[in-house]
C-alpha cells in the first residue's frame, strides 16, 4: 500500500502538468504510453516479437500524428487502413513465425490501447477541455479509490470472483457514488476558483459520471479477464505497486471515450 501511495504522489504532478499543458506535450506523452501499453498487451498474450514492437511504434505514431493532431475523418480512415495492411503484410514477411491470430491481436491491441486512449487527447482539445478532461480520470481513478475503501469497510457480496476476487458489489456501488460526489466537488471548485460554468447542469454531470464510473468497472474487469486468460498477474512493472501501463489505465480506456461521446449528446 505504501509503495502504491508513493508512486501516485510521484506520478500525479506529472499527469497534472500534462493535462493542463495539453497540445504537443500531452500528445507525445500519450504516444509513449500507448506504445508501451500495446507492447504490454502483446507480451501478455505470449506473442511478443520485434515485428510487433515495430508495428506498435508505426501504428501508434500514425494514429496520434495523423488523426489526433489533425482530427480529420480522412486521416483516421487512412490510419485504420494502414493498420490492417501492415498486420496483413506481416503474415507474408514473417509467414513462418506469424499467423492470423498474431495479425488479429495486433489489430485488437491497436484498438484496445491506442484508439481508446486517444480520447484523452480529444477530450483535452475540446473547448474548455482543460477542465473536462479531468472527468475521465475522476470517473476512473476516483471510482477505483472509493470502491477500494468502501469494499474494505463494508464489502460482503462478491462482484465477479472469477475475474477479481476482491471486488464487491458494495465496493462498486460506493465507487460509483464516490465518483459522482468527487465530480460535483470538482465542478464546484472550478466554478469557485476559475469562474467557469459547465454547459450542463449538475444533475447531468452526475448522470455522465455515474455511467462512466460503471464503465470503468468493466474496463478494470476486462483487463482482469485478459490477464486471467493469459496467466499473468500484471501487465508490467513500470509503476511500483500498480503494475504496468494497462494496469493503471485500464479503466481510463473506457471512461475517456464514454465521457467524450456523452458530452456530444447531453
Amino acid at each position: 500500500m505504501l509503495t502504491r501511495i508513493i508512486t501516485s504522489l510521484v506520478g500525479l504532478p506529472l499527469i497534472v502538468w500534462l493535462l493542463i499543458s495539453g497540445g504537443a506535450a500531452l500528445l507525445a506523452a500519450l504516444l509513449c504510453v500507448t506504445i508501451i501499453g500495446m507492447h504490454e498487451f502483446h507480451k501478455a498474450t505470449g506473442r511478443e516479437s520485434t515485428l510487433k514492437t515495430v508495428f506498435c511504434i508505426i501504428a501508434a505514431t500514425g494514429y496520434f500524428g495523423l488523426f489526433l493532431w489533425h482530427s480529420t475523418t480522412a486521416d483516421f480512415m487512412a490510419v485504420i487502413a494502414l493498420t490492417v495492411v501492415a498486420s496483413s503484410i506481416s503474415l507474408v514477411v514473417c509467414r513462418k513465425t506469424v499467423d492470423y491470430i498474431d495479425a488479429a491481436l495486433m489489430i485488437m491491441g491497436f484498438f484496445y490501447v491506442a484508439f481508446l486512449l486517444g480520447f484523452v487527447f480529444l477530450l483535452r482539445e475540446r473547448e474548455s477541455g482543460v477542465f473536462l478532461v479531468w472527468l475521465a480520470f475522476i470517473a476512473a481513478w476516483g471510482a477505483d479509490t472509493c470502491a477500494y475503501f468502501t469494499g474494505m469497510l463494508c464489502g460482503k457480496h462478491k462482484l465477479c470472483p472469477e475475474l477479481s476476487p476482491k471486488k464487491t458489489i458494495e465496493g462498486a456501488i460506493g465507487g460509483v457514488l464516490g465518483a459522482v460526489v468527487l465530480a460535483l466537488l470538482f465542478q464546484w471548485l472550478v466554478v469557485y476558483y476559475f469562474n467557469y460554468t459547465f454547459d450542463f447542469a449538475s444533475s447531468t454531470l452526475a448522470v455522465i459520471i455515474a455511467i462512466a464510473a460503471m464503465l470503468s468497472i468493466f474496463g478494470d474487469l476486462s483487463a482482469s479477464a485478459i490477464k486471467r486468460q493469459t496467466g499473468v498477474k500484471d501487465f508490467g512493472k513500470l509503476f511500483p505497486g500498480h503494475g504496468g501501463i494497462l494496469d493503471r489505465f485500464d479503466s481510463v480506456l473506457f471512461t475517456a471515450p464514454a465521457i467524450y461521446i456523452m458530452l456530444n449528446y447531453f
